[in-house]
């Protein structure tokens, strides 16, 4: 018996390999047919996920008012951020333009924000893809548990026309351009930076024999934002004493404008300071941006003169 079927074992290899060789080729042939009937088609390259996640929900109207967007909850990109750390603070909100950048944060469950007090300092660090952003910065609360963090300083764009942010609670290590810290919770995102409107306006005037130079006047749809360098003066007596602003904002009826930020400084580091540099002095002011086009004047004033500007500003 063994002998038998040793023997017929070529004629059934043989017969086998001839019908499997029969029906690959004929396999081979129906999947080409359907592939030329068949019609093509795109891919989508969009994660199956991302069409069923709802969207985060909008502010509260009190955080936008207290941040001074209460006229802009559209330009607000609503976040659900959790901050690596896995605790459950939250980044919610975010925007941005040339000149400031505004954080919103929430934490669940508690009467006290991630973010700070009114006045009071925060170790909130904001870096974009070039390295860290150096400003002045304020905060404020919002609804129980909201605060936001403001910086008088816009993001810079990437490649990609962008700002690719990253957020920690870290003060930032030398060189600035270093990495961000890896200590703390972060939040990493990426943001749209809102366009500017350049406001007419000399680009010098003089004060007396104080030079007053602008580098910056314009309309966002956040802010009117004005930045300028004041040489001839310090600022003591820039500020007279603190007895009064060197640059106001006049509305219609000549009342004047509170401003959300007023800050001034030498212009070099305090390494660079000497007997010529002293006399130097920048100014940064900001002023929340009406909600209807207006018409404004910004008053610059100091060692017995005054420069008005009017500015017609336009509807957001």
């Amino acid at each position: 018996m063994p002998a038998r079927a040793g023997g017929r074992a070529p004629v059934q290899v043989l017969a086998t390999v001839g019908f499997l060789l029969l029906a690959i080729a004929a396999a081979v042939l129906l999947q080409r047919h359907h592939l030329a009937a068949a019609p093509t088609s795109k891919v989508s390259t969009r994660p199956t996920s991302s069409a069923s996640a709802p969207p985060p929900p909008p502010l509260p109207v009190a955080d936008l008012a207290a941040a001074n967007l209460a006229n802009g909850s559209a330009l607000v990109t609503p976040f659900q951020l959790v901050a690596s750390d896995g605790t459950a603070k939250m980044l919610i909100g975010a925007y941005a333009d040339a000149t400031r950048t505004v954080l919103f944060f929430r934490q669940p469950g508690a009467n006290q924000s991630v973010g700070p007090a009114p006045g009071a300092a925060a170790a909130i660090s904001i870096y974009d893809s070039h390295g860290f952003l150096n400003g002045g910065t304020t905060g404020g609360q919002g609804i129980a548990g909201d605060s936001f963090f403001a910086l008088d300083l816009g993001p810079r764009l990437d490649q990609d026309g962008l700002a690719h942010l990253t957020v920690t609670n870290s003060f930032p290590q030398m060189p600035f351009t270093a990495p961000p810290p890896s200590a703390g919770w972060a939040f990493r995102f990426t943001l749209r930076v809102h366009a500017t409107t350049v406001l007419p306006a000399p680009a010098t005037f003089q004060l007396g024999a104080w030079q007053v130079t602008i580098e910056s006047l314009a309309a966002t749809p956040s802010v009117i934002d004005f930045q300028a360098v004041i040489a001839g003066a310090n600022n003591e007596q820039l500020f007279n004493n603190v007895r009064s602003q060197p640059v106001t904002m006049l509305d219609t009826t000549g009342d004047e404008v509170r401003p959300i930020t007023a800050r001034a400084g030498v212009t070099v580091p305090k390494q660079q300071l000497n007997a010529r540099t002293y006399q130097n002095t920048r100014v940064h002011y900001q002023w929340a941006r009406p909600a209807n086009a207006v018409t404004y004047r910004l008053r610059v004033s100091g060692n017995g003169a005054t420069e008005t500007i009017t500015l017609q500003i336009p509807s957001p």
